[in-house]
């Protein structure tokens, strides 16, 4: 009697074996990341166990590719890598992942599908991505030698980016890749030792302190307007106006050793549909 894949089933990605009824012969097959199968008929147990013990050793390694490696294109994957995002923030997992934040992913990654959306993920190297970098910096893809289309604008306003939100990007392709080689869709992570660029001095921000007597008039003219504290507590402590608008009374401790001072616990947020909602800080 051929036993059910449900009983015959071994841990997480190390494979099970099944037996034919009729011509005898064993199936011994491996479950990839993606839930796609790797499998090979073999004659006796021992040949099937060392095949299916060998492939697991490849599988932990990431040495087995995905069926998916050779179809999946930038633009495919950047779409499951969103659904992904949009999951985890769904269930709460991350206190990173915000819907406001989700669409700022969505809106960089669209530089990215502009320029090689049609490429095979596996087919993206580092030089790619510095490629990109230079870029975004013009807004619009040269001629070039990654099959790219030239004259493609890459910004939704078509202007050249600033290495700020380049470097956002930057950091958002670090996980989306890590998951490509978690599934076997590629065979090196492109952006491992792929440093960031750097930001020229004429873009970094200098910061200037005003004098006391600035701030005696800032506080003088916040007690005249209705949004005046919010203003004067997002110019002191450089809050997020979600983080000023979220505070209550709660978080402002007036009593105490180390009185006074307040805490960023939450944040307001405009939610489409469901208008104004509390929620927990990003930091």
């Amino acid at each position: 009697m051929v036993r059910s894949r449900s009983k015959a089933r071994r841990p997480y990605r190390s494979g099970g074996i099944w037996r034919d009824p009729k011509s005898g012969r064993l199936l011994a097959g491996i479950s990839l990341p993606d839930g796609t199968r790797h499998s090979k008929w073999f004659a006796t147990a021992p040949e099937a166990n060392i095949w299916l013990e060998e492939e697991w050793r490849a599988a932990q390694s990431g040495q087995i590719r995905s069926p998916r490696a050779a179809k999946v294109t930038v633009e495919e994957w950047v779409a499951d890598w969103v659904v992904e995002l949009r999951k985890c923030a769904a269930r709460g997992k991350s206190a990173q992942r915000k819907w406001g934040t989700l669409a700022g992913y969505e809106d960089k990654f669209q530089w990215m599908t502009r320029a090689y959306g049609r490429h095979r993920v596996e087919e993206i190297t580092p030089k790619h991505i510095e490629a990109l970098h230079d870029w975004l910096r013009r807004g619009v893809v040269p001629p070039n030698q990654f099959g790219a289309v030239p004259g493609t604008q890459l910004s939704a306003k078509g202007g050249p980016l600033k290495v700020q939100g380049i470097i956002h990007l930057h950091h958002y392709m670090k996980p989306m890749f890590r998951r490509a080689y978690r599934d076997h869709l590629i065979r090196d992570d492109p952006t491992y030792e792929l440093a960031a660029p750097g930001i020229p001095a004429e873009e970094k921000f200098v910061g200037e302190a005003l004098d006391i007597a600035i701030w005696r008039k800032a506080i003088e003219l916040a007690q005249a307007v209705p949004n005046g504290l919010a203003v004067l507590i997002a110019a002191m402590f450089g809050t997020r106006r979600g983080e000023h608008l979220g505070l209550t009374w709660e978080d402002v401790v007036l009593e105490g050793r180390l009185a006074p001072y307040l805490t960023i616990t939450q944040t307001l947020q405009r939610q489409t549909r469901e208008g104004l909602v509390r929620e927990t800080a990003k930091t």
